[in-house]
């Protein structure tokens, strides 16, 4: 039992396999409240896999230490899936990011895409279809905007949307959003751009005095092609 325990953790994460071996051996024949505080250690270790605890909770309640070693391995079996399956999932999830910065938004979406359950994965797919200019990113802004008001990634939405709405020339909508963003959630190097489309848009819309304000905060700005 030992071993097998011990190649599982070694799966799980080596920077924590001795600790938990130290915890876990010699406990299964020993006193009901050290076997107690152990299982709820292992319940919290393992605590990203359901049926891991409702074993565990099961063993702890009837304190039945003749069932011990087969409801044990059972659950391993079980929380070695979940294991698995969230595993590859993240990897997933890295692999889409990596593609997302990298600017290769198409490949990217498919693959926040099969991630519907997550709503960060879903918020980035929406990114991917605003920044190619889809023909469903306005769809897709606004589902995701309704859905989830507090996201934060809305800011980066928000942004984005204020860009290509800039780019189209609908200005009024283009202030109302670049409104939405914070400074500090535009990056760095495109605030003197952005500052400039701030005061565009306020100039179509004849309000020269907002304008005037954002073209001298470009002006003061360092050197820039604006």
């Amino acid at each position: 039992l030992t071993s097998m325990l011990k190649s599982y953790i070694t799966m799980v994460s080596p920077l924590r396999m001795s600790a938990f071996l130290k915890e876990m051996t010699g406990v299964f024949w020993s006193c009901s409240p050290v076997f107690i505080k152990t299982s709820k250690f292992f319940c919290e270790y393992c605590k990203y896999s359901k049926k891991m605890s409702i074993f565990v909770n099961y063993i702890i309640k009837q304190n039945m230490k003749t069932k011990i070693l087969s409801l044990l391995a059972a659950a391993i079996c079980l929380s070695s899936a979940s294991y698995a399956q969230r595993a590859g999932a993240d990897e997933s999830y890295r692999q889409a990011m990596s593609l997302y910065r990298s600017g290769m938004y198409e490949r990217a979406r498919t693959l926040f895409e099969a991630r519907q359950d997550d709503p960060l994965a879903r918020g980035y797919a929406v990114l991917c279809a605003m920044k190619m200019d889809s023909n469903d990113a306005d769809a897709l802004y606004d589902a995701y905007q309704k859905e989830f008001v507090s996201s934060p990634l809305n800011s980066e939405m928000n942004y984005t949307q204020a860009l290509r709405k800039f780019d189209e020339g609908e200005y009024s909508l283009a202030a109302d959003l670049f409104a939405r963003v914070p400074e500090k959630e535009i990056p760095a190097l495109e605030r003197t751009a952005a500052t400039f489309k701030m005061g565009y848009c306020a100039f179509s819309e004849d309000l020269y005095d907002s304008a005037r304000r954002r073209f001298k905060d470009v002006e003061r700005g360092s050197y820039n092609d604006y």
